[in-house]
């Protein structure tokens, strides 16, 4: 827990300069399984909405991501895609003969009833602030690597409303740098971006590959987040 991993960094040399931390199930917690119902309750008010049958709603949700993952993937990145890119083409297969001012509104309203949901569905660790508290005042930069199709503008709009304000001095999120943490290549980035040697840099996660392993291949200190508590949840 968060308690050990302040033990990690006291006793870490060189001085970390830097730590990194997911965002999703290690700073905030989903009280929801599968975090995919999100998105089925998005498609639902949005079928409601257009009259039109969940089933078809989401079958075009789909093959819009599918299809931007697959070209971003073709275009040499890692299968990254972005929230807003989803919705623009999810909206515009539904509603292909509507003008841009109706498609703006309806990417407006999937915008905010997702983000909506999502408040509802993550809670702050308590645990997590306290330590990054301690960490800001003990002079650390802090950092939120994400792999995820929300935005940057996302993930600080939830991070800051759900009680992270002030706290968090940069969000890398896959889905605007097309490369995630699974392939090493986030974490090459945020060195690059942040002027860092690996050594300078710990990272933190629940996900023992893409938070763990990835960074470490590196020589970034790369910390498993293990909560008993959150696995038996």
């Amino acid at each position: 827990g968060f308690s050990a991993l302040r033990r990690i960094v006291d006793q870490r040399e060189p001085r970390v300069a830097a730590l990194s931390f997911d965002v999703f199930d290690t700073l905030l917690a989903r009280c929801i399984e599968p975090p995919e119902r999100v998105v089925h309750r998005v498609a639902a008010a949005l079928a409601e909405r257009l009259a039109m049958p969940l089933e078809q709603v989401l079958a075009q949700r789909a093959l819009a991501e599918r299809g931007l993952r697959e070209e971003a993937l073709a275009a040499g990145d890692d299968h990254e895609c972005h929230y807003d890119a989803i919705v623009a083409r999810w909206v515009a297969a539904l509603q292909p003969m509507a003008d841009a001012e109706q498609r703006s509104a309806l990417v407006q309203f999937v915008d905010e009833h997702e983000f909506e949901l999502e408040c509802l569905a993550l809670h702050m660790k308590p645990n997590a602030r306290l330590f990054l508290e301690w960490a800001r005042g003990a002079g650390t930069r802090i950092i939120a690597v994400s792999d995820m199709y929300l935005g940057e503008r996302h993930l600080r709009r939830l991070l800051d409303e759900l009680g992270y304000r002030g706290l968090v001095d940069r969000i890398y999120v896959s889905s605007e740098q097309g490369v995630g943490k699974y392939s090493g290549r986030m974490f090459t980035h945020v060195l690059e971006q942040e002027g860092l040697r690996p050594e300078q840099l710990v990272h933190v996660g629940d996900n023992f590959h893409s938070d763990a392993l990835a960074p470490c291949r590196l020589g970034i200190g790369g910390v498993f987040l293990d909560e008993r508590h959150e696995r038996r949840r």
